[in-house]
Parts: structure tokens; sequence; C-alpha cells
């Protein structure tokens, strides 16, 4: 939610999507390549801090990364 909310505040599209268990984060920016790489560690370093034995699953390139792990069908960012 703090992701979403900061990628609005500074012009850069977010988009959180489900399928089944899997959660995918996606951000678009037209920073490069060195802010997708500093994105997607930032991203691993969260999911780390509060899932330390879950895997996380990164595709990047110099406008966007998709961040992708199982969270369950059932989890809500807006709850956690």
């Amino acid at each position: 939610e703090t992701l979403e909310d900061y990628m609005r505040a500074s012009g850069m599209k977010s988009d959180h999507r489900v399928e089944g268990s899997l959660h995918h984060f996606m951000i678009q920016h037209g920073l490069g390549m060195n802010w997708s790489l500093l994105t997607e560690q930032l991203l691993k370093e969260i999911f780390h801090e509060f899932l330390p034995d879950t895997r996380v699953k990164a595709q990047t390139t110099e406008t966007t990364v998709i961040v992708t792990i199982s969270l369950g069908a059932d989890f809500n960012e807006h709850e956690y």
C-alpha cells in the first residue's frame, strides 16, 4: 500500500495483480536500468524482511520491474 502511494505521488505507474496464490507487483517508470535495479532490490528486501523464507522472482527492464511472490489467494495488502 505504501509503495502504491509513493508511485502515485511520484507519477510512476504501479499495479498489483493476483493469479491464484501468486502476486505480481509491477512498476513502470522512465528512469533507466539503475532505477529498475534499485527498485527490484528494494522490493526484494521488503518482502524478505516480512517473509524471509519466501522466494521472490523479479523481471527487470529499463522501464519496468515486475516482482512475483507467493502470498496466498487470500492476502490483502490493505489488511497486512
